[in-house]
């Protein structure tokens, strides 16, 4: 996927929806009972070890995006939302002229608007690819 991020040209993010629940259908016991600990990190953590080498070797970025049903994200993941807000709001002020103003405090306001709406529209994907798993 193209993001237009400097020095790098391709970036995969592999989206994984994690519930603080523990579904298991080996191990009954455990099934419905509640995680502890770090699940978010966990998860991310399994997902850099099994994949960020191979893409790395064909000059691919990688980056997990492990989203809570509830809507927590991943800190790296709402690290490139923030990128990328930048990236949107530096682009929007140079169309419209207004150069001399990024980095002033409108500037800053825009930014943070850009990276709420960006964070509100993945939460409204956590919201229904939820409401689709219960159903599931």
């Amino acid at each position: 996927m193209e993001f237009g991020i400097p020095e790098i040209d391709d970036l995969v993010c592999d989206v994984s929806l994690v519930s603080d629940r523990i579904g298991s259908s080996t191990q009954l016991g455990l099934n419905g009972k509640l995680q502890l600990g770090d699940y978010l990190n966990a998860r991310a953590r399994i997902k850099n070890n099994r994949y960020k080498r191979d893409y790395a070797a064909k000059d691919i970025a990688f980056a997990p995006a492990i989203l809570f049903v509830a809507g927590k994200i991943h800190p790296e993941f709402l690290r490139l939302l923030w990128v990328l807000a930048d990236m949107q709001t530096i682009k929007y002020f140079n169309l419209v002229g207004d150069e001399e103003d990024i980095g002033n405090e409108r500037f800053k306001w825009s930014q943070a608007s850009t990276f709420s709406h960006n964070r509100n529209a993945i939460g409204l994907a956590i919201a229904y690819a939820s409401a689709i798993r219960t159903h599931l």
